[in-house]
């Protein structure tokens, strides 16, 4: 699957899950800045094992593979597993894998994204989060790992708009019109893998 040009005639290639990925496989990935994401909770789910090479990629982000969309249950899930799997990686590396999801975003959209600073992409998420330890520079990833959750979201601002505020969406969002229409749209994916089944 990796194999032929180095250029493949691709601007951007990412990959996802990567379970089954060889030694030589991640060298091609490495030599072609291509990025895997890891699913760690979907590859779980699915029992499909989990690729210990995951510390050799020079780009790796996480994803859900639409376990939620909780990027803080992600990543614990990712950091409990590599440690089963007696991996050598620590909280501040799996924070620097999330981080690198802003690369991605940049190379997908052309902008700049992750610092709060002029010309960069207003994402913000701000977070009420009571430290029960002293949180410093050297322990934020920790605290991540160990005592983050979603729960402690309290503000979303996605491209300088506003889309969650105090816990809540604001009114133009409706929540259960969405819900709504994901069940319907589900029903009609089930039906159409229905009708493939042999």
């Amino acid at each position: 699957m990796l194999s032929g040009k180095p250029d493949g005639g691709c601007i951007f290639t990412r990959l996802v899950h990567g379970v089954f990925l060889s030694e030589e496989e991640v060298d091609i990935l490495n030599e072609r800045d291509s990025f895997l994401t890891h699913n760690a909770r979907s590859n779980m789910n699915n029992g499909v094992g989990y690729n210990g090479l995951l510390p050799r990629l020079k780009n790796l982000a996480f994803g859900t593979d639409g376990i939620g969309a909780d990027m803080y249950s992600e990543v614990q899930a990712g950091y409990f597993k590599h440690k089963d799997e007696q991996g050598p990686w620590w909280p501040g590396d799996f924070l620097r894998a999330l981080q690198a999801g802003n690369r991605i975003l940049e190379r997908s959209f052309g902008k700049p994204f992750g610092r709060l600073e002029e010309g960069y992409t207003a994402d913000v998420v701000v977070a009420r989060y009571a430290p029960p330890t002293p949180l410093v520079p050297e322990n934020i990833a920790g605290h991540f790992i160990f005592g983050m959750n979603a729960g402690i979201t309290e503000t979303v601002i996605v491209d300088g708009r506003v889309v969650y505020r105090n816990g809540q969406f604001p009114d133009e969002i409706d929540e259960e019109a969405i819900a709504a229409g994901a069940r319907e749209e589900a029903a009609k994916i089930w039906k159409r893998m229905e009708s493939l089944a042999p």
